[in-house]
């Protein structure tokens, strides 16, 4: 005999759940109901994700938690997220470090860099109006993005999105120098208030330079 059942309205801690078949035969389980956290990458185990001792406190990353990288290493997102689940933010705090994986992360707010010049290979859908904020150091963003019908606002210092930008949504160049390198096809504008290059093409994108913005590079804009 088998049974199921949907565990519904649970307080977050520890609960005890009882399943009974309909022959009576009956089990307990404990399962532990937890919210959105912050975990911090420590690698102790290997490159990925999913395995939970690689985070403090131990646990694979689930919908809402936000990702703190201490450490300069390469990790591999291998965790999957369905609908509308995913990262609360990233937060990137010494060099060296590198996301790759084939899976992808859905972002809901903020990729912050501190310090550092970390790389980002893993495929970024947006999930929430997203802000890249760099204080220093610059940031590699060779991912492909889906802005998913989302805004998307870069702070960088030194940032460089050399990953393809797709989907409905606006972008913003907001302050310190950074650069678009790929041939985009995202469909939303793209305002430029700060000192910003354009190598590959914005074929679908309308850009307009506010005051105090530059822009520079050998792209090609096609609206």
């Amino acid at each position: 005999n088998t049974a199921g059942a949907t565990v519904t309205g649970v307080a977050l801690g520890i609960a005890t759940v009882t399943l009974t078949s309909d022959s009576g035969f009956s089990a307990t389980a404990t399962i532990t109901v937890r919210g959105p956290t912050s975990l911090t990458w420590i690698g102790a185990i290997d490159k990925y994700w999913k395995n939970a001792g690689n985070w403090e406190p131990s646990s694979v990353p689930a919908n809402g938690d936000r990702l703190v990288f201490p450490v300069g290493s390469q990790t591999s997102n291998n965790v999957e997220f369905s609908g509308t689940t995913g990262i609360e933010s990233l937060t990137f705090m010494s060099g060296g470090i590198t996301i790759d994986g084939p899976n992808v992360i859905p972002i809901r707010s903020l990729i912050t860099n501190s310090e550092s010049s970390p790389t980002l290979k893993a495929p970024i859908r947006l999930i929430g109006n997203v802000s890249i904020h760099t204080d220093c150091c610059g940031l590699r963003i060779e991912s492909p993005i889906d802005l998913n019908s989302f805004n998307l606002n870069i702070d960088g210092y030194n940032t460089e999105v050399i990953g393809v930008i797709a989907g409905s949504g606006n972008v913003t160049l907001a302050q310190n120098t950074m650069s678009l390198r790929a041939n985009n096809t995202y469909t939303g504008t793209t305002t430029v208030s700060t000192y910003a290059g354009i190598f590959g093409s914005q074929a679908q994108s309308d850009v307009t330079v506010t005051q105090g913005g530059s822009l520079f590079g050998g792209g090609s804009l096609g609206n």
